[in-house]
């Protein structure tokens, strides 16, 4: 049966339709990988957060133990330079 061109243009409207709804089925996808990306992302970024912060405090808490070891060995330097003073001092031979 010899096509006419109302039946070649019929033909042409079906694909394009189909093709609009294949590209709207797409543009849904897209949209939707979007925003779980972006929920993956602000997830990502609290995590994140949270490293960075814990960082900052373990930092000061390592300041603080060093200011502290340091304190102790001096204290413990100067008792022992005492200790050393008290002493009696063996005799010589």
């Amino acid at each position: 049966m010899p096509e006419t061109l109302e039946t070649i243009a019929g033909s042409i409207r079906g694909l394009r339709k189909s093709m609009d709804e294949q590209f709207a089925k797409v543009d849904t996808r897209f949209d939707e990988l979007k925003a779980q990306l972006r929920a993956e992302i602000e997830a990502v970024r609290g995590d994140v957060q949270l490293v960075a912060e814990a960082a900052v405090a373990q930092e000061k808490r390592n300041r603080r133990s060093a200011a502290d070891h340091k304190r102790f060995k001096t204290q413990l330097e100067e008792r022992a330079v005492r200790i050393l003073a008290l002493e009696p001092k063996a005799p010589r031979a």
